[in-house]
């Protein structure tokens, strides 16, 4: 009885002649933005991912997805197993896969869809920008073109429309509004936040990540971009970019790390001498025995097992970790390049796309950004934003539980041994 009665009101509603919207104030990046004159400067695109008008739904994602599906649900999505099991984007042990946690509470780029579709500076929406539009708008339930959403109006005249695109499950089309934000519920991280609206009501909520809903992008220019002028790629080796410092010794970095695609992205975390991800990192996991019973890169009788050396000091390729997931002449550095690199560069504590991390420069203009990845043990990630812990592929011989690794705060750079079965991320070197 109370969808009858919705869907009639739905039908006086309708009487009421559409309304028409403002005009666009720009286009970035191709794409079309509104200036509603708001306080942080956002500007609001006209339409959404997926669509070409204001009025058009636009594609469904799921949360931190970039591509459409068929099915929108646990079983599909990409980072978990079930709300309990998630492999990305978790705050909380007793919600990720295995006790798996890494703190993110906002999408990387990577992961952002307005982002990967459009490019620039197009975001999709934090939940202080549906607050503040919220906030400095007006809003009315009405249709343009025959469709349904609510139309938000700015104090300088300018409006968007959103339509009602439902949640993605295409039940009750034109009755209910669903835009994902790029926040996480940081206190139930199965959850991220949203826009939702109908003709009665609109607030700022939040959904299971795994459903469908659709995407309307935040053009903001103090959001922060990778610039070539900053960091410039100088070529490729088996399909990875690297940058040449114009170091004496000629070695080239690579512009991001193992398991990463972009310069600002952490990657993968690995135990020293291992070449696959792991849910806990400890000594009981580790591949190579104890810290006082190792089974190979022992430099010491009292730190092998049953007396074991093999006096090796220097990781092999099939232990290489940026060797066998990169392939042709990509290494894992040696603790002397590290100290070329911190001898020939200057750095200084940074960020790029939010990230936070340092940005060594060379005396030839080039720089490579290493972000400040923190390191993990057993099963949670520590000082992720605030230190960067990066292994290099050398052995402490004298202490060979140890293996060196480069070490950075906000405070300064240095070189250092720490135990083998930390989880440490890896930039990889090349000739």
């Amino acid at each position: 009885m109370k969808k009858i009665v919705f869907f009639l009101l739905l039908a006086v509603i309708a009487t009421i002649a559409p309304l028409t919207l403002s005009a666009q104030n720009g286009e970035h990046n191709g794409h079309r933005y509104v200036d509603l004159g708001l306080p942080s400067g956002t500007k609001w695109a006209d339409c959404n991912v997926g669509a070409s008008s204001p009025t058009e739904y636009g594609n469904y994602y799921a949360w931190g997805e970039t591509a459409t599906k068929s099915k929108y649900n646990w079983d599909t999505y990409k980072y978990g197993y079930g709300w309990n099991e998630l492999t990305k984007y978790c705050t909380r042990v007793d919600y990720g896969k295995n006790g798996f946690n890494d703190n993110k509470t906002e999408l990387d780029l990577s992961d952002d869809v307005a982002h990967t579709q459009w490019g620039g500076q197009w975001r999709m929406p934090t939940i202080e920008q549906f607050d503040e539009l919220k906030k400095h708008t007006t809003s009315k339930w009405t249709s343009i073109n025959n469709v349904w959403g609510r139309l938000f109006t700015a104090k300088n005249g300018n409006s968007i429309f959103l339509p009602a695109s439902t949640a993605g499950s295409f039940i009750y089309p034109g009755s209910f509004g669903d835009y994902w934000s790029r926040t996480l519920r940081a206190d139930y991280p199965n959850y991220a936040f949203k826009l939702y609206f109908y003709s009665d009501d609109m607030d700022v909520g939040y959904s299971y990540r795994n459903s469908g809903q659709t995407v309307r992008p935040v053009y903001d220019k103090n959001t922060p971009v990778e610039s070539s002028n900053i960091l410039k790629v100088s070529g490729t080796d088996n399909g990875h970019r690297y940058v040449d410092l114009g170091l004496p010794s000629g070695t080239k970095w690579a512009d991001c790390n193992v398991g990463a695609s972009s310069s600002s992205q952490y990657g993968n975390y690995y135990a020293w001498g291992e070449t696959a991800t792991k849910s806990i990192y400890n000594w009981d996991t580790y591949k190579y025995g104890n810290y006082d019973k190792l089974t190979k890169y022992c430099t010491e009788s009292d730190n092998g097992l049953n007396g074991f050396t093999d006096g090796k000091t220097e990781l092999v390729l099939d232990d290489d970790v940026a060797h066998k997931q990169w392939g042709g002449q990509w290494r894992m550095p040696t603790k002397e390049q590290f100290y070329e690199l911190q001898k020939h560069t200057t750095s200084k504590w940074t960020s790029i796309n939010n990230v936070w991390g340092r940005l060594f420069t060379a005396k030839n203009g080039n720089s490579i950004f290493l972000p400040a990845t923190g390191y993990r043990y057993d099963t949670s990630l520590y000082y992720a934003g605030s230190v960067g812990d990066y292994w290099s592929r050398t052995l402490d011989a004298d202490y060979p539980g140890y293996a060196y690794y480069l070490s950075f705060g906000s405070g300064g750079v240095d070189v250092g041994s720490g135990d083998r079965d930390i989880g440490h991320t890896v930039r990889p070197v090349r000739p």
